[in-house]
C-alpha cells in the first residue's frame, strides 16, 4: 500500500499510523515520513561470494558454494551531519 502525504497525515491524526516518540507534521513529504533516529548507527552491507576448490595435480576449478557474507561498520554521526542510508 502506498500512502500519499494527505493520507498518511489522516492515519497519523486518526491514530491509525503511530511512533514512538511521535513524530511532528513537518517529518512527512510527498509519501513518506523523515525519521530521525539518533546519533549512532550501524550499516550491514553484504556481498556474495563464490567458492571454488581446485583439485590437487590438477587446474580445473570446481564451484562449490556460494553465500552471502556480511561486513558491518558502526560510527557515531557529528551534531551537524546529516545521514542518508
Amino acid at each position: 500500500m502506498l500512502l500519499s502525504k494527505p493520507d498518511i497525515l489522516a492515519c497519523l491524526r486518526e491514530g491509525k499510523l503511530r511512533f514512538d516518540p511521535p513524530i511532528t507534521e513537518d517529518r512527512v513529504v510527498q509519501v513518506s515520513i523523515d525519521l530521525k533516529l539518533g546519533r549512532k548507527f550501524s550499516h550491514t552491507r553484504l556481498s556474495a561470494c563464490t567458492f571454488h576448490r581446485i583439485s590437487p595435480g590438477s587446474s580445473k576449478e570446481e564451484v562449490v558454494g556460494h553465500a552471502l557474507v556480511s561486513r558491518s561498520t558502526s560510527r557515531e554521526a557529528a551534531d551537524t551531519e546529516y545521514l542518508i542510508l
